[in-house]
């Protein structure tokens, strides 16, 4: 039996934690006498060192000669001499002591003081709530900055940037670039298809330009010029934003029947903002209605200043439907080229922009690149933002391959990892290795700038959050009301909240430290819109976790999200013991990344058939089998292998008609055989005596598997 004496049990209870308590109760052989003062157990356990300092000691030697049992108090000075201590998240009680230059029995002594803080007894244990280590600078007399981010040893700079501006005794003449802009349907793909010979229009959906694309022409005075069609102003804005100055003159595209349009000027503005030369082609002279004069009165209102208005901007009337004065737009390009003296230096690492990315049925990931500097051949590896490649082939405009690739001319790439962004700036490095350490210091700067960024909000909305809950509080006690709920509004639920029944499903509680920071998430959530996972938003709220918390969670087999808040001793074990799990985070991205996860464990494999080989009908047999008349599909094998034993599909005009169909008969001319090859002719029999194939019919051979479909939430954070 466990006794202990009166004034002993109460300065336990007050000094000791349960710990200490638990560890004398277990061995169950501790007795004293009942109410004697001087009772040497209660005494040793009264006054046992438990990290103490000297001040400390003293402290508590104090109080128990009166009899007085209370915390320690914290010596302060004003705080208006109090010491700023930049603290960080996740900071362990070592780093805690070392930025406080305090001792680390002092940590030890504050978090004694505060609630909850059991687990935080080793120098190197984490403490994963911020608001503890603020709770420890403000007992041990410190005021406290929150830093962005834990401080580390400086890493070494692995990034790699354009080179610096080249000799000019190095410099040769290279093709100027031209960037085809203005309004939408005024005839940009048109003009640039007059100028190629070629048929793009047609091949674009609707006559509208969807993608971005370069080219070079060759014009018949031996001159290069490469132009860039893009179909508006955004990928060229992108590509100022990154510094890619990769357009040396702009033709600003304006319909003579239209006149200046919304994204004419939108288009002259992004030009003249990156300070590239315009030149005004007035399409649509042809057409009926058209009028080259009142088109440049309208430029001129609009501040387009043209040659005869005083200005510095040319102007060439044009048809590019007819091919009309086309030689004078391009001489009036050449003529502006030569007064810009475009030069680069052809030797050195290859450098340029990617122009446009796009994966191919048939060759992968491509992207478009233009280079600036150097000279690109095949082999070499490219980083472009956070993708690199080892540049595997290299093709122009016409689909030809290229052994080098000069300044001032586009190709596309194949041999992509990942790909690029338009916009993009591409380096050539030395070798595989450096790629991808390019690429991971990339990766790595731009989690922890999220980070920063992500803990500025939070800050910012704890600082709303705060003064939010002053004023609350003062308009409460002006009004006399001293108890009660200060701060009781429930955020708005989520629009759409409601999710279609799904056998895969992530049922989840949100609870969060305050309102602003819940509803940041929640605007997030209700982003996902991923149909392989359903993702159900049981309750969310402002506080602690809690035991509903957990009793919810438990109903729906789901898991809690605990996001900068505490979740106290009990409720933990209460999860553990009813299975439920509990995240804690206290930055967005991980919370999200985290949900992701959890969403794609939970995802269920769908059929897949995985093609064996294909062949295609040429004739149709017929045979008598147990005097029934049965079909025989007389076939080619066209790509792959067909197997005897696997399943087959019959597809005709597209439409799969039947499928996981046996074979009871495959032969080559009268031999039965297992498979057949590519090229390879043969009869096959389904087990199925009913099928009746038709010539042109396609016939596949496939393995049934199944794959697991991976999570896809686009973010913009």
């Amino acid at each position: 039996m466990y006794k202990l004496c009166a004034i002993g049990y109460n300065t336990v209870i007050r000094t000791i934690v349960h710990d200490v308590i638990n560890q004398y109760v277990s061995r169950s052989v501790v007795t004293c006498c009942v109410g004697s003062i001087n009772c040497q157990t209660c005494y040793s356990l009264q006054t046992r060192p438990l990290h103490t300092t000297v001040s400390l000691t003293a402290t508590r030697a104090s109080k128990t000669k009166k009899k007085i049992v209370k915390g320690v108090t914290f010596k302060k000075s004003a705080k208006s001499s109090w010491t700023t201590a930049k603290i960080y998240p996740d900071m362990t009680v070592e780093e805690l002591a070392s930025t406080l230059n305090k001792d680390i029995d002092d940590v030890f002594d504050a978090l004694f003081y505060i609630p909850e803080t059991d687990l935080y007894d080793k120098p190197d244990s984490v403490i994963v709530d911020l608001n503890v280590i603020k709770q420890v600078c403000d007992k041990l007399g410190y005021r406290w900055k929150v830093e962005g981010k834990k401080k580390e040893i400086a890493r070494e700079n692995k990034d790699v940037t354009k080179r610096s501006p080249p000799d000019p005794a190095n410099c040769v003449k290279r093709p100027p670039v031209v960037t085809i802009m203005g309004h939408v349907d005024h005839g940009k793909t048109t003009l640039l298809d007059a100028m190629r010979k070629s048929n793009i229009v047609d091949k674009e959906f609707g006559g509208i330009t969807q993608h971005i694309g370069a080219f070079s022409v060759q014009l018949k005075s031996g001159e290069t010029i490469t132009f860039i069609d893009t179909p508006g102003h955004a990928a060229f804005s992108s590509m100022r934003e990154r510094g890619a100055q990769i357009t040396d003159i702009v033709i600003l595209v304006v319909a003579a029947d239209d006149g200046v349009m919304k994204q004419t000027m939108e288009s002259f503005k992004h030009a003249e903002g990156a300070g590239v030369p315009i030149i005004v082609a007035i399409n649509k002279i042809d057409k009926h209605g058209a009028s080259v004069e009142k088109t440049k009165e309208t430029l001129l209102k609009h501040g387009i200043m043209l040659e005869e208005h005083g200005g510095d901007i040319q102007a060439v009337p044009v048809s590019a439907l007819k091919g009309t004065n086309l030689d004078l737009l391009q001489e009036a390009i050449i003529a502006l080229a030569e007064l810009l003296e475009i030069k680069c230096d052809p030797t050195g690492p290859a450098e340029g922009a990617v122009i446009e990315a796009k994966t191919d049925p048939g060759k992968g990931r491509v992207a478009t690149v233009l280079i600036e500097k150097g000279t690109l051949t095949k082999g070499v590896c490219l980083v472009a933002g956070k993708a690199w490649a080892k540049v595997r082939s290299m093709l122009d405009d016409n689909g030809r391959v290229m052994k080098k690739v000069p300044p001032g001319v586009a190709a596309e790439l194949t041999g992509w990892k990942d790909l690029p962004s338009a916009g993009d700036i591409a380096i050539e490095v030395k070798s595989e290795s450096q790629a991808r350490d390019v690429i991971s210091w990339r990766l790595e700067e731009e989690q922890l700038q999220k980070q920063e960024e992500e803990l500025e909000i939070i800050q910012k909305k704890q600082e709303e959050h705060r003064q939010e809950y002053e004023e609350l509080r003062r308009e409460k006690l002006d009004k006399g009301i001293r108890r009660g709920t200060i701060y009781g509004r429930r955020p708005q639920a989520p629009e759409d909240a409601d999710i279609d029944g799904s056998a895969s499903e992530l049922s989840m509680v949100l609870k969060g430290d305050v309102h602003g920071t819940v509803e940041a998430i929640l605007q997030v959530l209700s982003t996902y819109n991923c149909p392989h996972c359903q993702l159900n938003l049981l309750q969310y709220g402002v506080g602690a976790v809690s035991e509903q918390d957990i009793d919810m969670a438990e109903s729906f087999n789901g898991v809690v999200y605990a996001f900068n808040v505490e979740v106290p001793p009990n409720i933990a074990k209460m999860a553990a013991e009813k299975g439920i799990k509990i995240y804690k985070h206290n930055v967005i991205y991980k919370l999200i990344d985290d949900l992701k996860e959890q969403l794609q464990r939970r995802v269920l494999p769908v059929k897949h058939h995985e093609v064996i080989g294909q062949a295609i009908v040429q004739e149709k047999f017929s045979v008598t089998v147990d005097k029934k008349k049965v079909f025989v599909a007389g076939c080619k094998c066209l790509k792959g292998t067909l197997l005897k034993n696997k399943l087959y599909k019959l597809v005709r005009d597209r439409e799969t008609l039947i499928e996981e169909q046996a074979l009871t008969s495959l032969r080559h001319f009268k031999a039965e055989v297992s498979q057949i090859s590519e090229k390879q002719e043969c009869g096959l029999m389904f087990q199925d005596q009913n099928i009746d194939p038709q010539p042109g019919d396609t016939i596949v051979c496939y393995e049934p598997t199944s794959v697991v479909p991976s999570i896809e939430w686009h973010l913009d954070f």
